[in-house]
């Protein structure tokens, strides 16, 4: 296989396009900001951080509940955190064998 610069810049540019629509399902949704809660991400305009909402999500994954506890909500704020947590995910770097075991002990 030859690699070019032209094929090679079209696959960066491709990664790069990949991430820009990432960062836009979250973007204009999720704010930091150290005078709200702390500096933890929250769904823009309200105090509700993106934590919050996960760990309701995965204790009770029933969103009319969550809506209910959170009438501010909107499904895209929902799905802005998601994704907010899914790049947070894919862009951490893997921890070492011997980081993980020491930050889990067995037991």
């Amino acid at each position: 296989m030859i690699l070019t610069i032209r094929g090679i810049l079209r696959v960066f540019s491709q990664g790069v396009n990949q991430m820009a629509r990432e960062m836009a399902l979250y973007h204009d949704r999720i704010v930091r900001d150290p005078k709200v809660m702390f500096g933890k991400p929250v769904v823009k305009g309200t105090r509700i951080p993106v934590e919050l909402v996960l760990e309701e999500l995965a204790y009770n994954p029933d969103l009319s509940e969550l809506f209910g506890a959170h009438p501010a909500l909107t499904i895209e704020d929902v799905q802005a955190c998601l994704a907010y947590a899914q790049q947070l995910v894919k862009l951490r770097r893997p921890r070492r064998e011997a980081e993980l075991t020491s930050a889990h002990p067995p037991g």
